[in-house]
């Protein structure tokens, strides 16, 4: 891990392709394609700060007499797609300021100190209350006879 004080990671990346409209045969004419990106940034201790997501869409024509030239176009859109999500990943994250994350890296430290906290009270509380029990005696007394 770098020195870095924040962290951007790409968490999961998704394309799908659907029929966006049909033939009068019932054969796809347009298909959809969707790609998104799911990402977070992540401070100090490993905080999480901000969790998000950039979709990207576009359409285009399926040919039905040149079904390669289509597969051509759905390689392009693809290639085009993917730079639009990284162009507007990267936008997004210009707008975000120092300051954004400052408070964001405040916000979670406070977060998990109450969570530390609250599970370490919620431990203790246990251990009294397993000490408070009474404890029975390895020993067994048997009546005499």
């Amino acid at each position: 891990s770098s020195g870095a004080p924040y962290h951007l990671i790409l968490t999961r990346e998704d394309s799908q392709r659907r029929s966006a409209s049909y033939t009068g045969a019932g054969r796809s004419a347009e298909i959809e394609l969707t790609n998104t990106l799911d990402y977070e940034i992540r401070g100090a201790n490993n905080l999480l700060l901000l969790q998000n997501q950039q979709e990207v869409q576009s359409i285009y024509a399926q040919d039905q007499s040149n079904l390669g030239g289509s597969e051509q176009e759905a390689a392009q859109q693809a290639v085009e797609m993917r730079q639009r999500l990284v162009r507007n990943l990267l936008l997004h994250l210009q707008m975000i300021t120092p300051e954004q994350l400052e408070q964001l890296q405040q916000t979670a430290q406070a977060k998990a100190d109450a969570e530390a906290k609250a599970a370490a009270e919620a431990a203790a509380a246990a251990r009294a209350a397993e000490e408070a029990l009474p404890q029975q005696s390895p020993l067994q007394l048997l009546p005499r006879e």
